[in-house]
């Protein structure tokens, strides 16, 4: 195992700045394989291989339905195999469980959770329990690319930007989960939506096999501050057309500052795919809607709404857990 010194991304704030620490200094790349930069690694078989964790009070509340808690640990990992373009496959589950923590509580979490197996064809095949004094799930989930994987690397100057489903919805309903006041009739849909996110499986194996995708990221962190990725790893810019973007109820935003705009932009947790082509992509593909919202371009990063520049710092930035 070598590091690899090469690739110096360009942000580097909060999360993503210890992030490119550990891969400039201390990351590894496994001879015929990618480590640390995408969704997923791929080890020398082909296989990609990612691990994500949820913690109390960070990502989830003890308070909330526990069987969206098991269900969205398992879509949030999974997710990332997809954004490479491949099929989940195989689970590791490491489980941290305090005191508090009822068998109630842990058999709604693993119902969940077996939905989500399910639903996306994935077989538990081991893990950990371990007492702690915080609530967390750990998973380790393993996959293999439908063809070969999607990097973030790859988006060429000309390549459109595309993004699946609907964005703002899962931002939505962490604030309903919350309390928080939000307006509305799909209140309870929108908190759905957060703890059952898609997993976009089938769509990503039809994108791969019919048309050449040239980089690919999930939703997770934001629209803006995922193209951020894509864009530092290919070392290119882009021109993003707001008004475009896929929302919910368009009519109760006036401007990109406003809801839903700015949860589509800067929510995250959507867990939708954003990805570059050189083609044109159909509206909707394997019952998935597509939307063209922008394209790659040599160096600047450009937000515009209905033509006029939009300022980026104004704009509600992701998700950064520091």
């Amino acid at each position: 195992m070598m590091v690899d010194k090469r690739k110096k991304p360009l942000s580097l704030s909060g999360e993503f700045r210890w992030i490119d620490r550990i891969r400039n200094t201390i990351g590894g790349t496994p001879e015929g394989g990618i480590g640390i930069g995408d969704d997923a690694a791929v080890i020398p078989e082909g296989l990609l291989w990612t691990t994500d964790a949820m913690v109390e009070g960070v990502h989830f509340l003890s308070s909330w339905p526990m069987d969206g808690v098991g269900y969205k640990s398992l879509a949030s990992s999974a997710s990332d195999i997809v954004a490479m373009g491949g099929k989940p496959l195989y689970a590791l589950l490491t489980v941290g469980l305090p005191l508090s923590f009822s068998d109630v509580m842990y058999e709604a979490f693993l119902a969940g959770f077996e939905k989500a197996m399910g639903d996306f064809g994935i077989v538990l095949l081991g893990g950990d329990t371990v007492r702690s004094g915080t609530l967390f799930f750990s998973l380790t989930v393993l996959g293999r690319p439908f063809e070969k994987p999607v990097l973030r690397s790859g988006a060429q100057v000309g390549d459109s930007i595309y993004v699946t489903g609907t964005l703002g919805e899962s931002a939505l309903g962490l604030e309903v989960l919350l309390g928080k006041e939000i307006h509305g009739e799909k209140k309870e849909e929108w908190a759905r939506r957060h703890l059952y996110p898609p997993c976009r499986v089938s769509l990503m194996q039809v994108l791969v096999s019919s048309y050449h995708l040239t980089a690919a990221i999930d939703c997770s962190d934001g629209f803006v501050a995922d193209l951020d990725h894509i864009a530092d790893e290919s070392g290119v810019g882009y021109e993003v057309h707001i008004e475009r973007m896929p929302v919910p109820e368009r009519e109760r935003g006036n401007s990109p500052f406003e809801l839903p705009w700015s949860y589509a932009l800067g929510g995250g947790e959507d867990y939708e795919i954003i990805f570059t082509s050189p083609e044109k992509i159909p509206p909707v593909v394997a019952g998935v809607s597509v939307t063209c919202v922008g394209k790659i371009v040599e160096r600047e990063r450009q937000l515009f709404w209905y033509g006029e520049r939009v300022e980026r710092e104004n704009i509600r930035r992701g998700y950064t857990h520091f």
